[in-house]
């Protein structure tokens, strides 16, 4: 047998110096993308700049700004894009004769909170309510003295209430309309106070004399124009508005004119005399208070 084998060395490569870092290649520019892109056998044709599309609701405020305002900037220098207007408070001012401003005027609706119950006391048109003052009629707040010398705080209406006729209250009506069973009538004062609008009222024959209401006739105790001085008994119904009354001898006819045009003279209880013609109608014939004269 031979000599064992020895296994030999690696051969060693020659060592080579590094290599040198290649030189960058020169950045080649890009073609420019088409302005507008094109499609199927069609050439591009020359680039075209398009406005860019207008931004109805912008989301991002730093690249896409609202329109500017066409109002002028105001004195500081800082321009507004959009016109703020503040809101309208619920007092206004009005304006009094000759161009002046008025006192702020606070106008106010049912169940609004006007102030506190410690700050004023509750006047009229206003109520109390979990401790606040609150109106109970829509009008004009108005701030005053009350009757113990402290604050107080009513509501007041542009427009004077409507009186209106009450059981027991003598009216003054014209006569509109008469028949065999009523006289219609249109309630002109209550007491002295007139009012703004007529109402209609209804005197039954019944109720036109305290005596023998069997035997009383309409048309001789009223005619059509006469002015009256009745008694409200009713409040009556839609059918038949206020049941008035004469019945007594302050209440009946007290102006009536004639045929003629002219106002008649009470020559009785039950009748009337023309002093330019001399005749003579049956009326219901009022005795007039003092407090119903006119000197």
């Amino acid at each position: 047998m031979g000599p064992p084998h020895t296994p030999l060395p690696a051969p060693r490569s020659p060592s080579l110096p590094p290599a040198a870092p290649s030189p960058p290649a020169a950045a080649m520019p890009l073609p420019p993308p088409p302005s507008r892109p094109y499609s199927g056998a069609c050439a591009p044709g020359p680039a075209i700049s398009l406005p860019p599309p207008p931004h109805k609701h912008p989301t991002n405020y730093n690249s896409q700004r609202a329109p500017r305002s066409p109002f002028p900037p105001p004195p500081n220098g800082r321009a507004s894009f959009i016109p703020s207007f503040p809101p309208q408070p619920i007092a206004r001012r009005l304006c009094a004769g000759g161009g002046k401003m008025a006192a702020a005027r606070r106008y106010c609706v049912p169940g609004e909170r006007l102030c506190s119950a410690a700050e004023a006391a509750a006047g009229s048109g206003t109520y109390t309510r979990r401790g606040a003052v609150c109106a109970a009629l829509a009008g004009c707040m108005r701030r005053g003295g009350g009757d113990g010398g402290g604050p107080q705080v009513a509501v007041l209406r542009d427009a004077e209430a409507q009186l209106l006729p009450d059981v027991g209250a003598v009216v003054t009506c014209r006569v509109c309309s008469i028949n065999s069973r009523f006289a219609k009538v249109h309630i002109l004062y209550v007491g002295s106070t007139p009012l703004r609008s007529a109402f209609r009222g209804t005197i039954r024959r019944e109720d036109i004399r305290a005596t023998e209401k069997d035997k009383v006739e309409v048309y001789k105790s009223f005619r059509p124009g006469d002015i009256v001085l009745a008694k409200v008994i009713s409040l009556g119904d839609a059918q038949s508005n206020y049941l008035l009354s004469t019945a007594e001898n302050e209440l009946g006819v007290v102006v009536a004119r004639s045929e003629a045009g002219v106002q008649m003279v009470p020559i009785s209880w039950c009748e009337m005399q023309c002093p330019q013609t001399h005749t003579k109608d049956f009326r219901k014939v009022a005795r007039v208070q003092p407090q119903f004269l006119q000197t």
